[in-house]
């Protein structure tokens, strides 16, 4: 018995470690100049943050009404505009903080957009977020999670 409850507790605390890791992995030279070599590895972080967006329980609403602020964006000068619609989104829901955390992270990044290029790259980074979102946020509540 002992030895199961110490394999739950290093489960839960490798779980933290490996989504807070996930969390930070997103620095602006990652999300916008990223390397085709570590695509793989990328994408395995896209999946555990979008993982732990839906268990923070940020909707697939939510993570949509941000899109529809990223998709039309056509020029780094452009998405200066963003940030305080970003704001007013996350202000509006109090009842999620995790929001707000994830708001604040996509604002640092768009704040480093100085080309067409990285641009391109944010938009890449969040569409999948949000596909990979939807995809966790689907499973979890077909399981009750909701």
């Amino acid at each position: 018995m002992a030895d199961r409850e110490s394999e739950k507790k290093k489960f839960q605390n490798n779980s933290k470690q490996s989504r807070k890791y996930s969390e930070d992995y997103f620095t602006k030279e990652i999300v916008l100049k990223p390397d085709e070599n570590n695509y793989r590895d990328y994408i395995s972080h896209v999946k555990a943050y979008s993982e732990e967006l839906v268990r923070s329980s940020v909707t697939t609403s939510q993570m949509r009404n941000i899109f529809s602020l990223i998709l039309p964006l056509e020029s780094p000068q452009s998405c200066w505009t963003t940030e305080p619609k970003l704001a007013y989104l996350a202000g509006r829901n109090e009842s999620t903080h995790k929001l707000k955390l994830f708001v604040d992270r996509l604002i640092i990044l768009i704040r480093g957009i100085e080309s067409p290029e990285e641009l391109k790259n944010f938009k890449s980074f969040f569409e999948a977020l949000v596909a990979y979102h939807k995809y966790n946020y689907k499973f979890k509540s077909r399981k009750g999670g909701k």
